[in-house]
């Protein structure tokens, strides 16, 4: 039962990357797609319709704004991920506040990178959709050749700890944090899990040399 829900957690995390380069895809095209915009309007231009170029414009401004993310640094994996959660906390009336300055490319697996951030936001989601404050810090930043992924939001309530994990009481929950030890593990970096003053929060070092 245990692997099963292992499994089945591994595919939702492969869904979720696959998602995130379904949209890298989409931008790309879009930014393709505006020489063509511009040839029409181009021709509109010549015609000296300025409704239909208005008309034009509107249509292709809204469906610019449906795919373009949110810039929070220079990483497009990272941009798209963040720019996901921030849409889904705002809908929860959370507000997702990001300082991030990391390169355009880094040398981890983007699957893993994918599934670091996104167990810690879901986790951060789902907790504070109970508080009353509600907002999740994010803090990205490389730092002497090593990456810090550190995310922070309130909680009701206390968390035990095992073995330096948080410990779920739910079925089916715990296996995010436990993912996110084992890929901090794999690249032979460090990982922390604290709560303190009603502030649940997880603390990601990976090195991005070799060790």
């Amino acid at each position: 039962a245990r692997l099963q829900q292992e499994n089945y957690f591994l595919s939702i995390q492969q869904e979720r990357y696959t998602n995130l380069c379904n949209a890298i895809e989409e931008t790309r095209q879009a930014r393709h797609d505006m020489r063509h915009h511009f040839t029409y309007l181009q021709a509109l231009a010549g015609t000296g319709n300025l409704d239909k170029i208005q008309e034009y414009i509107q249509t292709a401004q809204s469906d610019l704004d449906a795919i373009t993310p949110k810039r929070f640094c220079s990483n497009e994996l990272i941009n798209l991920l963040l720019s996901a959660y921030d849409t889904k906390a705002e809908s929860e009336g959370i507000s997702l506040l990001v300082q991030a300055s990391i390169p355009a490319e880094l040398p981890l697996s983007d699957t893993k990178l994918c599934a670091i951030l996104s167990n810690a936001l879901e986790n951060a989601l789902h907790a504070s959709t109970e508080t009353e404050e509600k907002f999740i810090q994010v803090q990205l930043a490389e730092r002497n050749q090593t990456l810090l992924i550190q995310i922070s939001n309130p909680f009701i309530g206390t968390v035990a700890f095992e073995n330096g994990l948080p410990v779920s009481t739910q079925a089916g929950h715990g296996f995010g944090t436990k993912n996110i030890a084992a890929i901090a593990d794999s690249y032979h970096g460090q990982f922390q899990f604290f709560a303190k003053d009603e502030i649940f929060t997880v603390r990601v070092l990976l090195p991005l040399v070799e060790t």
